[in-house]
């Protein structure tokens, strides 16, 4: 009868009675590996789940106040004008909106943020948006004036 040893877990057997340990395995040394083994594959879903979530596109839009006028929030479905370039109308800067985003997103999230932070200042337009990326993992990044046309 062959029997079988994996020296990785220091334990014997047949196939057909319980396994042992291998003389010189101590039973607290074999639970410390196992707890170790366990720790780092919780440390490795843990970060799989942080990438995930970071993966969503979740946005962190800061607001400079340009003017001290305040204007009503506009409704949910209100149109936003973005432009990359200024405008031919005559508008009042309010503020400059900065997106970041926590992880790689695409530029329709970006600009639904802006338009989000926009109607939230009441404003009608985001002009001279600047797309960008910024630290480690090149998150994008998008930066407007918000302004209300006359």
């Amino acid at each position: 009868m062959i029997q079988r040893t994996n020296p990785n877990h220091g334990i014997k057997g047949d196939g057909k009675k319980p396994p042992r340990l291998m003389p010189g395995v101590s039973p607290i040394q074999k639970i410390k590996e196992v707890l170790i083994m366990k720790s780092h594959i919780s440390a490795i879903l843990i970060a799989f789940i942080l990438i995930i979530a970071g993966c969503a596109g979740i946005t962190y839009p800061e607001v400079s106040r340009l003017s001290e006028v305040s204007h009503a929030p506009l409704p949910g479905n209100a149109p936003i004008l973005l432009s990359t370039k200024d405008i031919d109308q005559k508008y009042d800067e309010i503020a400059i909106i900065n997106i970041r985003s926590a992880s790689w997103t695409n530029i329709d999230k970006l600009n639904e943020a802006l338009r989000q932070r926009a109607r939230e200042l009441g404003t009608n337009a985001v002009v001279r948006i600047q797309y960008g990326h910024e630290g480690m993992w090149g998150n994008p990044t998008a930066t407007g004036v918000a302004v209300r046309i006359k």
